[in-house]
């Protein structure tokens, strides 16, 4: 955590707010089911100090130690859920951000963002070993195979067992987790949709604002921008963007 909050300032690739604090804890065994890997719960809204909590989850079965948590894919995964993932971007909202842009929650812009940093660091040279771009690219594989779990469970067209089955195969995920995964699935179906989906909608409109600001393009400003309009949907975003860059 405190090697990806460097890299962020150091290579200038978003504003990290002051006074916010992160916690780092085993994931209570009541939430275990749930959350398979790692989560983050998130800072309160109106808090001075912006709190967040980075939950990770113990393998039942130690022989899935090396798949659960191995060295190469703990970075990527503090890239997504902290820095400059879900609580910078969390952090930064809950202090500049509006009632609207609080309250909003747009699931393509929560999960886009946190899977598009993966990538975004993995490219500007965080933990850029082959090790490492193989649990990323991995990663990525798994939001694809969710898009085709969560629609085929939410249309009757498998079942939780299949479901398990898929991930395991196609992703190489133990089984325990691959359990947990499905169980999440099913308490909120369509949310796995927008982690792929929203980080497609994030690298298309950044290609859209580089093409119009040319030379003044800066991923800080593109970053900086989203990150200070909390979980807006991509269509409100756009909008926004539209507005900054009308002078252009």
């Amino acid at each position: 955590m405190e090697r990806a909050k460097k890299f962020v300032v150091e290579h200038d690739i978003a504003t990290i707010p002051a006074e916010e604090k992160l916690h780092i804890q085993e994931t209570p065994a009541f939430m275990a089911p749930i959350i398979p890997f790692a989560a983050l719960v998130l800072p309160g809204k109106y808090e001075k100090i912006q709190e967040g909590i980075y939950i990770v989850t113990r393998p039942k079965n130690i022989d899935d130690m090396g798949k659960h948590a191995n060295y190469a894919s703990i970075p990527n995964t503090a890239v997504h859920e902290a820095y400059p993932g879900h609580f910078l971007q969390t952090s930064r909202s809950n202090r500049l951000g509006s009632f609207i842009r609080n309250i909003a929650a747009g699931t393509e812009t929560v999960e886009g963002w946190a899977h598009y940093c993966e990538e975004m660091m993995m490219e500007r040279g965080f933990q850029g070993a082959l090790k490492s771009r193989f649990m990323q690219i991995n990663a990525m594989i798994t939001r694809a195979v969710r898009i085709i779990v969560d629609v085929k469970l939410s249309c009757g067209e498998i079942g939780f067992d299949e479901a398990v089955n898929m991930l395991v195969e196609e992703t190489g995920m133990p089984k325990d987790g691959a359990v947990a995964e499905v169980r999440r699935y099913t308490q909120s179906p369509g949310y796995p949709l927008s982690y792929l989906l929203g980080k497609h909608l994030i690298l298309t409109l950044r290609d859209q604002v580089k093409a119009k600001m040319g030379e003044e393009y800066t991923d800080k400003f593109f970053h900086d921008v989203i990150t200070a309009n909390g979980y807006l949907p991509m269509s409100k975003l756009r909008e926004i963007f539209e507005q900054k860059l009308g002078p252009l």
